[in-house]
């Protein structure tokens, strides 16, 4: 992906942003730039609100701050931008809960070249991941060896199917692994689009028939695929969760836009009349949960 020029918004460096966010109302997402890198600068975006930092590249860590929104800013997207202008992008799903927290982000570059195919094959088909770690450097390394394949007009062959495999491995970590908030089943990170495209273009080719299964097994497992995008699809279920503690804290009003927002994806993804529970979530526990609050908010 081409970098975006950041210009005059790099001037809002993260120093800037932390002091003038309250401790308890800001968000640090520590960025790690690990010796392979080449990060010169990051990049928090949602909608129209942008907040930079540069990378030195003899700082241990940067930290870019923020002041997270609510659930109708989400996904927000994290960008890492490269000193060849290239950049990548992570979806984040970091709101209001999240104030207060320190995420750790760790940023690889391995500038591979096609001749490193045995270095690429160790990172991305040996090694799976174990922790964040690992999976931040599985992510961004294999992403990187499956463009570098790409462009040189490789697709669907065992270097480009074992470089997806070990995306896709730190991809997933990321999005199911990491629970930083008590209550919530959904992790800061999402999948990226641009590998979400690329399983999902497989997938497509098995189901209309082009393509047999077996010829991108045991290198992907497609039972495994299928389940990550589900999931995926539907992790707007997954806010269910933080609904009892807002009722607690008597955040009524917050508690229902977040109740809604549940409801109108349980129907999107199940349908209008559908009753039974999907990964926890039931049209008869939300339909209360609405009653609940309205009385609430009455009294």
């Amino acid at each position: 992906m081409r970098g975006m020029v950041l210009s005059a918004l790099l001037a809002v460096l993260a120093s800037a942003a932390t002091s003038s966010l309250a401790q308890d109302e800001s968000v640090e997402l520590m960025v790690y730039v690990e010796p392979s890198g080449t990060a010169k600068s990051a990049y928090v975006s949602s909608g129209a609100d942008e907040i930079a930092a540069i990378l030195p590249k003899d700082a241990l860590s940067t930290p870019i701050a923020f002041r997270p929104g609510t659930i109708e800013d989400l996904p927000m997207s994290l960008t890492i931008e490269w000193d060849d202008q290239n950049s990548t992008s992570l979806p984040a799903f970091v709101f209001a809960p999240y104030s207060g927290k320190k995420i750790a982000v760790r940023v690889y570059r391995y500038d591979f070249t096609l001749e490193d195919a045995d270095k690429a094959e160790d990172l991305c088909w040996h090694t799976q991941p174990t922790d964040v770690k690992s999976a931040f450097r599985s992510l961004f390394g294999c992403q990187e060896w499956v463009k570098l394949i790409e462009s040189n007009d490789e697709k669907w062959t065992n270097a480009h199917l074992k470089g997806l495999r070990g995306w896709f491995a730190g991809s997933y970590y990321l999005f199911t692994k990491v629970r930083p908030i008590h209550g919530l089943g959904l992790s800061p990170w999402g999948l990226q689009p641009e590998l979400v495209d690329r399983l999902q273009d497989i997938l497509t080719e098995i189901d209309e028939g082009r393509e047999r299964q077996e010829s991108f097994e045991p290198l992907l497992r497609i039972a495994d695929i299928r389940q990550a995008l589900t999931e995926f699809n539907r992790w707007e279920l997954r806010l269910y969760g933080l609904i009892p503690a807002l009722i607690e804290a008597k955040k009524y009003t917050e508690a229902g836009d977040l109740n809604d927002r549940v409801r109108a994806a349980y129907e999107r993804y199940a349908g209008p009349l559908a009753t039974e529970a999907i990964d926890g979530v039931s049209r008869e526990n939300l339909e209360n949960n609405a009653a609940l609050l309205k009385t609430l908010l009455v009294n």
